[in-house]
């Protein structure tokens, strides 16, 4: 059994009860944590969670509602005696951490971080897990991730504008996680996807669940007018989960 939590689910701009965007992963075996904005880890205890539960953690960019948790989950790993945490990301990413670290005067806990850094393009096996990795199309050098674990593939769009080569990327996954921003065209000005750009991809890479996340103030109503084929739609909210 695959399970996927979403411990988190709004963006940067987004009603403070919505967490910024964080989901976990578990298989049987393991568990990976994707996006680790700020109050990270009072989102995971809310969830029923903690770092101890985390094999991995996938960062796709550098911006703070994805990377801001990483020092009190540093801190909170050398309190509790634990070897490090495992992260998963890229070099951008990596530099931008080493400067936060040093800023907020925690430079001692960066080695708490263990890095696996990659690049586009590269694929990893973590555990149970296989990871595959694509360039999205943000402000900041980014990610999109596929996984593949247990026969089943989930995809997550990471922080991206349209991307047209999401569909090949993604394509027959059982889901797929992809921001959403709003209805407005001007979504992509600001490195993001429109809830019509979404659902567009879902429906052309034919995805079994298309779940919307990254949520600018509130999730919005769905307008399905858009789909020209059924679509099966998972909303999240803080803390819900999906069993595959």
């Amino acid at each position: 059994m695959v399970k996927i939590i979403f411990i988190g689910v709004g963006g940067w701009i987004s009603e403070p009860y919505l967490s910024t965007t964080s989901i976990l992963v578990k298989s049987y075996e393991n568990t990976l944590l994707i996006e680790a904005g700020e109050g990270i880890y009072k989102a995971l205890k809310t969830c029923g969670y903690d770092i101890s539960d985390i094999n991995a953690i996938v960062l796709t960019h550098r911006h703070g509602d994805h990377i801001l948790g990483l020092p009190t989950l540093a801190l909170m790993a050398l309190n509790r005696g634990l070897s490090g945490l495992n992260i998963i990301t890229h070099e951008d990413v990596v530099n931008a951490l080493a400067d936060l670290f040093k800023v907020i005067g925690i430079d001692f806990a960066f080695n708490t971080l263990k890095f696996k850094i990659i690049k586009p393009s590269d694929n990893l096996r973590i555990g149970s897990f296989t990871l595959y990795f694509a360039k999205a199309i943000h402000t900041v050098p980014s990610i999109s991730v596929k996984i593949y674990v247990e026969d089943k593939c989930i995809a997550y769009s990471g922080d991206t504008k349209y991307n047209p080569d999401m569909v090949e990327f993604v394509k027959e996954c059982d889901i797929l996680i992809h921001e959403v921003s709003d209805y407005s065209s001007n979504a992509g000005v600001y490195g993001h996807t429109s809830y019509v750009e979404a659902l567009d991809i879902a429906s052309k890479a034919n995805i079994k669940i298309f779940i919307p996340i990254h949520f600018y103030h509130q999730p919005l109503p769905i307008d399905l007018s858009y789909l020209d084929k059924k679509l099966s739609i998972f909303v999240p909210i803080p803390c819900s989960a999906l069993e595959l």
